[in-house]
């Protein structure tokens, strides 16, 4: 009996992680080229606008400056993906792992196939975002100086200006 229930829950413990990994169903492959995949790794999820429809199957390196991307889709999801989609490669919440977002193309463009190849976009880096940031603040600051100047000359200054505000 406990070689017949631990056989029992042996099977279970493949399907479910079969499962959860979308083994047992019929899929197609399709395929993108990188220049970078920022942290991606074989496994993670593929969502088409928001909705886990697959996982990335394999990452091989091109040439040194182009990464292939082989994602397994769910065939049910399939008709709905299409080949003039846009690929990208975006962070499964703030600090959570990468994802490859999938972006819905053109009714007219039709359906993708098996080994179909679809177009990426370029992954917005973090740095990339901070450093922009970092612009912003850096000329926020040199706006906030000169009104600082401004203001003192107006309040210590003869002026027209000065008279008029600080004159009773």
């Amino acid at each position: 009996i406990m070689v017949t229930v631990g056989l029992a829950l042996f099977a279970w413990g493949i399907y479910y992680l079969g499962s959860q990994r979308k083994m047992f169903t019929a899929s197609v492959t399709v395929k993108s080229y990188f220049n970078n995949v920022s942290g991606l790794v074989e496994g993670n999820k593929v969502r088409y606008s928001g909705i886990t429809v697959g996982s990335v199957l394999e990452i091989s390196i091109v040439s040194d400056s182009t990464i292939l991307v082989e994602m397994s889709i769910d065939k049910k999801t399939r008709k709905f993906i299409r080949k003039d989609s846009k690929v990208e490669i975006n962070s499964d919440g703030l600090m959570g792992s990468k994802i490859v977002n999938i972006l819905p193309g053109t009714a007219s463009a039709g359906s993708v196939s098996d080994d179909e190849l679809l177009m990426s976009l370029s992954p917005l880096e973090l740095d990339d975002v901070l450093q922009e940031v970092k612009r912003v603040i850096d000329d926020g600051q040199t706006v906030t100086n000169n009104l600082i100047e401004i203001t003192n000359k107006i309040n210590k200054g003869n002026g027209d200006l000065a008279l008029l505000l600080n004159d009773n």
